[in-house]
């Protein structure tokens, strides 16, 4: 199951609970990019600097459960999330519901619209992505930092373009990831071509972000997303490209195809709302953050 106690390392930092085998437990501090992992048999109190272990060893001990486990972990971690959005009023998870539904209506009446139509829907929508990039982060140690909501305007047309990848589930989605990459390069050349300078960090998640919450085509790569993958599916790539985004369509195939899984049948069944790769992403975010989303 997904835990949610923490403890301390020798340093005061938060150490959190990330998996159980029989009586040891892996703990990790740390950003998602800059971790320690710990496996300790009492996660009570200080943690020793003793006790770190690699991330290769982190690894051993999460794939020495089964597979069928860490597939339970996911969708566990999976409605643990949905349910901290569903039942907290103006929860920032809710972020990429109000960015996805209000995509969607614009969607719906995009190519029948009069330009004052559009020039409305645009505003809307520019709003709309900002306050949801803003709400997760996005902001913060970016240049987006210093330009307000309308320079995102610019953006929507060209996710307008891509409607064919709204919501997908993983069995058409592993058909068009060429044209995900395809939209993946325009968004990036977008942000290029509105800065006087090309030089910067990986795009991998602000621009998987955006995707998300416009078109719900792949999950967000950002720093806790990566971590899952490295610790449960270090196979898959932890990068925006399209083979590691084949990977989790069959990732998510399998978690589909797990029948009797806790919440199987509701997952995939009654949350209509949310596709696939929203799924998938909720589900390794909280992995990947260690613990429940009830201390965001």
């Amino acid at each position: 199951m997904l835990m949610s106690e923490q403890t301390n390392d020798k340093q005061g930092k938060t150490c959190r609970i990330i998996a159980q085998r029989c009586d040891k437990y892996l703990l990790v501090s740390g950003s998602a990019d800059e971790s320690k992992y710990y496996i300790v048999t009492n996660p009570i109190g200080s943690v020793n600097d003793e006790k770190i272990v690699s991330i290769d060893e982190a690894r051993e001990f999460i794939d020495s459960e089964n597979k069928d486990k860490k597939l339970e972990d996911l969708l566990l971690a999976a409605e643990q999330y949905r349910l901290k959005a569903v039942n907290t009023d103006f929860h920032r998870f809710n972020s990429w519901d109000l960015c996805y539904s209000c995509f969607g209506l614009a969607f719906k009446e995009w190519s029948a619209a009069t330009d004052l139509k559009r020039e409305k829907f645009t505003e809307s929508l520019a709003l709309n992505l900002f306050a949801y990039l803003a709400s997760w982060g996005m902001l913060r140690n970016s240049f987006l930092l210093q330009r307000n909501y309308q320079y995102h305007k610019g953006l929507v047309p060209i996710l307008m373009e891509y409607k064919k990848l709204r919501g997908l589930d993983c069995n058409e989605m592993v058909k068009h990831t060429t044209e995900v990459m395809k939209l993946k390069d325009k968004i990036i050349g977008y942000y290029h071509g509105t800065r006087h300078e090309t030089g910067t960090k990986s795009w991998d998640t602000r621009v998987s972000k955006i995707m998300l919450g416009a078109l719900g085509c792949v999950p967000a790569y950002d720093g806790y997303f990566k971590r899952a993958l490295r610790l449960y599916y270090p196979k898959i790539k932890a990068t925006f490209n399209e083979g590691s985004l084949k990977a989790l369509c069959d990732l998510c195939r399998e978690m589909k195809n797990r029948d009797g899984a806790p919440g199987h049948q509701k997952i995939f069944k009654e949350w209509n709302k949310y596709p696939d790769m929203k799924v998938l992403d909720m589900g390794l975010w909280c992995l990947g953050f260690g613990r429940s989303p009830d201390e965001t």
